[in-house]
């Protein structure tokens, strides 16, 4: 498997060695990740999903139900949030360039 990034884009990829769920004895063999493709809406199958799972164990949970789509939008959320500042602050900036042309222009006008 080449590199890959589970949670973050911007974090440096780890090496990672992936388990099977059964034989994992741990506290955290609970908090593993089940993912799916589909055709159509992902959320669609949601509940099917959650039957399947309490059908072969009722213990499971299923949580945090997300799609990549919600993930990766999540990931950028703080880069997404600079780049609309800086370009309102830069529109900003435009508007008073052309306040600033207009003065000149009018003063060398009516000289």
């Amino acid at each position: 498997m080449k590199n890959a990034h589970f949670n973050d884009a911007k974090i440096k990829v780890h090496e990672m060695i992936f388990g099977a769920l059964l034989q994992d004895q741990t506290q955290t063999a609970m908090t593993k990740e089940l993912e799916l493709r589909t055709i159509g809406d992902p959320g669609a199958i949601t509940s099917q999903v959650r039957n399947a799972v309490s059908q072969e164990d009722s213990k499971i949970p299923v949580t945090g139900v997300q799609t990549l789509r919600h993930q990766v939008e999540g990931s950028f959320h703080e880069e997404r949030v600079a780049a609309q500042l800086v370009s309102l602050l830069g529109g900003i900036a435009l508007f008073l360039v052309c306040i600033g042309l207009y003065g000149v222009t009018a003063q060398g006008v009516a000289r």
